[in-house]
């Protein structure tokens, strides 16, 4: 079955197959932002909808792309178009045909295709984490990730390594002390280290998938961890194993050249950034968030979900870290949808026990996840009570504390038109309650908005009059 082979999957990414270039599956493109930008072309919508646009893809439609200048298609595949009606474990050779025919009229007309189709069983908490480790070979980039905490003797430190491009040697320090050393050479033989070989203009780049473990024989406050020899290589996860509980680190982010940084793991095992940030990738949704407050725009957020093929227990986590987002900025939202696939009733999942519900199967869990101040063990957020305003109504003084906000905190209050009132800068000690001077505004409702170090957050008060 040759489509399986020439399917990408990638998560919160895209990727293709390169054509023009000969990329193989999981083959890095040196420069993504540059490649991108040279992509012109269209999406095909052979078999896009099993139901309403399920014909097939045609020579023709390369063959006047061709000749019109362009160089790009993307594939948006339906999985029900290729699978087995009611099951999508069993793929359907007929209809995989026209998909393969497809890929070939790309290479035959040098056209990058993109095919944007499976994805793999998601997991959740995903951190966003570097998952490359660059060697010599690629000083510029070069660097270690380490991760400040306590590791007790005895604890096991494992590592699930995805790719290596040519050779790379994985070294693990806990403090000063190297406690692991792994030289993997990529070749054309699978050997002990390898499930998968990917030959590439580059060299080899073989697909490892495979746990590397070691168990600390002395106590240590930190983990190193660095790539010493040779190109690169991707890390799909790190574990951590201390008595019977075991904490399990998932790198998702592949942008090529980022650096390792530093990271702490908390009392609950939590990995933050080194101000105490949280890592999961909500940092466009923050941006997003931000500039709406700056400029005083409604925002709610009316469609989200998780499907439910995901397993339950991922969607629960996701859930929960995204609903607390949603309450730590105040945010309105419309989950996609009450009774089907994506709801809390009626989802037909098969890894849940439902609750009986004035005529529904209740999803308990993922009910809790969207409504409950508590999280769950996945990251182990603490409860939004980050930020306090009051008294509301307030008469002359207002009182507010950010507990992570400290020093140069800008302030600004503006009226229900988005007018300006105030704008100060004040020094701020995190949890610390500062004092504002209110008097003298006039009666009202007011925003207040504070920006510290680039966190932001807002909040209602009422002046009351004066008598």
């Amino acid at each position: 079955m040759k489509i399986q082979k020439l399917i990408l999957l990638i998560l919160f990414g895209w990727f293709g197959l390169s054509f023009t270039t000969k990329a193989q599956p999981g083959e890095p493109i040196p420069d993504l932002k540059a490649f991108c930008s040279q992509q012109k072309g269209f999406n095909l919508l052979g078999k896009f909808d099993v139901s309403w646009s399920n014909t097939g893809f045609t020579q023709k439609e390369f063959s006047v792309i061709r000749d019109l200048g362009f160089n790009f298609v993307r594939l948006p595949l339906d999985y029900r178009t290729y699978t087995l009606a009611g099951n999508w474990d069993v793929f359907t050779e007929s209809q995989l045909v026209n998909i393969d025919q497809a890929v070939e009229w790309g290479r035959q007309y040098k056209i990058h295709v993109c095919i944007n189709s499976d994805w793999p069983v998601p997991h959740w908490p995903m951190l966003w984490v570097s998952n490359y480790f660059y060697g010599p070979w690629k000083s510029e980039y070069r660097s270690t990730l380490t991760i400040q905490g306590n590791f007790a003797q005895g604890a096991e430190i494992i590592v699930n390594v995805q790719q290596v491009s040519i050779e790379s040697t994985l070294q693990v320090k806990a403090g000063t002390k190297i406690v692991l050393t792994k030289k993997f050479v990529c070749g054309p033989d699978l050997g002990t280290d390898f499930t998968k070989i990917v030959n590439t203009r580059w060299g080899y780049q073989n697909i490892s998938n495979k746990d590397y473990a070691v168990t600390l024989a002395a106590s240590a406050n930190s983990l190193a961890f660095e790539n010493v020899s040779g190109d690169w290589m991707t890390i799909n996860s790190i574990s951590i194993k201390q008595g019977d509980a075991v904490k399990t680190y998932s790198l998702s982010d592949n942008t090529w050249g980022r650096k390792q940084e530093t990271y702490k793991m908390d009392a609950n095992g939590v990995l933050k950034t080194l101000d105490g940030n949280d890592l999961l990738p909500f940092k466009d949704y923050q941006k997003t968030v931000n500039m709406a407050n700056q400029n005083n725009i409604p925002i709610m957020v009316q469609e989200f979900g998780v499907h439910n093929q995901t397993p339950h227990k991922v969607s629960v986590a996701f859930l929960t870290d995204l609903s607390a987002f949603f309450r730590q900025n105040n945010l309105g939202w419309a989950l996609w949808n009450l009774t089907g696939s994506f709801g809390i009733l009626n989802s037909s999942r098969t890894d849940y026990t439902y609750e009986s519900y004035q005529g529904y199967k209740l999803d308990r869990a993922m009910l809790d996840a969207l409504t409950k101040s508590g999280t769950t063990n996945a990251t182990g957020l603490k409860k939004q009570n980050l930020f306090k305003l009051y008294p509301s109504p307030a008469k002359d003084n207002l009182f507010l504390s950010a507990e992570n906000f400290s020093g140069t905190t800008k302030i600004e209050i503006r009226d229900i038109t988005g007018r300006l009132i105030k704008s100060i800068f004040t020094e701020t000690i995190a949890a610390e309650i500062t004092k504002l001077d209110v008097s003298g505004m006039n009666p009202g409702l007011y925003l207040l908005s504070a920006t510290n170090n680039g966190k932001q957050i807002t909040g209602k008060f009422l002046v009351e009059q004066a008598r």
